[in-house]
């Protein structure tokens, strides 16, 4: 009888101590929710072609689908796109990336200044990609549709990264913006292959926060240039992704099954002090 009291004991102080120390794990833990993508170069890549990569993680809805839609520009080719519902419930899905048969391919995730930033119901960065999808081959005809956004869309704004390679080689992750007040957007485009950054008058750009790397780009919800929106969100899980896949850069493991198995289930793992000094950031 004794002996049965003890080992309740026991338990009951192993418990205890079981859920001391997943309290305290859940304290500490490092809160993420922004999406996250990725380029990467065909020069790099472990099987010779680029690829994008995006892992969402704003949608409060689990209904998302695979969708394709027929041509709508002779020449172009139908696409596959990734389709969302945002907000569960209101039955409106956007596209969050696609690939058309002409082999363009894009996929993004939006910079917003805060939860009730009055911009965020004018923004149509979604529509783009559909638009992009529907129309463009290259690199450069996605340039000359960004080119043309005032004339397309009235009183809208564009504030996003946009990751975007093609058939012919190209490779980049735009950073695009506009107030939607008529003004024409201004973007940053990162090459990954030569790790060169141009503006949207294919001007050398050098005021960025960070040093741009080489055959690989990635990025969460933060701007990287000087003076446009603050970075206010998940600056660990963007700093996360990039040691991941440096390491696979080192050792020529860039492919995406391998983005798929250690990337895309790594949130903010690893040691934090590693790759960031901020300890706790919540993104959009």
């Amino acid at each position: 009888m004794q002996k049965e009291i003890s080992m309740n004991k026991i338990i009951s102080r192993l418990m205890i101590l079981m859920a001391a120390a997943l309290i305290f794990c859940q304290v500490l833990q490092v809160e993420s929710e922004a999406c996250n993508i990725a380029v990467v170069s065909g020069n790099v890549s472990a099987t010779g072609r680029p690829f994008i990569w995006k892992n969402r993680d704003h949608a409060n809805s689990y209904k998302h689908e695979v969708k394709y839609y027929p041509e709508v520009i002779a020449g172009i080719g139908g696409s596959v796109r990734l389709m969302g519902e945002t907000q569960y419930g209101l039955g409106v899905s956007v596209c969050t990336g696609g690939a058309n048969e002409s082999g363009f391919a894009i996929t993004n995730t939006t910079c917003v200044d805060t939860d009730n930033d009055p911009l965020d119901a004018a923004n149509v960065n979604t529509e783009l990609m559909d638009k992009a999808l529907e129309s463009c081959k290259t690199l450069e005809d996605f340039e000359a549709l960004a080119g043309r956004f005032t004339s397309l869309w009235s009183n809208k704004n564009v504030s996003g990264i946009f990751a975007v390679i093609d058939a012919y080689g190209g490779a980049a992750i735009y950073e695009m913006w506009t107030d939607g007040n008529g003004r024409p957007i201004m973007y940053r485009k990162f090459n990954v292959d030569t790790g060169v950054v141009t503006d949207q008058n294919g001007n050398l750009f050098t005021n960025l926060r960070y040093t741009p790397t080489t055959g690989f780009n990635n990025r969460t919800n933060s701007n990287h240039t000087e003076g446009w929106i603050e970075i206010w969100t998940d600056d660990p899980r963007e700093l996360r992704a990039r040691q991941l896949l440096s390491g696979m850069y080192d050792q020529g493991a860039l492919s995406p099954r391998n983005i798929m198995r250690v990337l895309s289930k790594d949130v903010l793992g690893g040691d934090t002090t590693t790759y960031c000094t901020t300890a706790n950031v919540q993104g959009n």
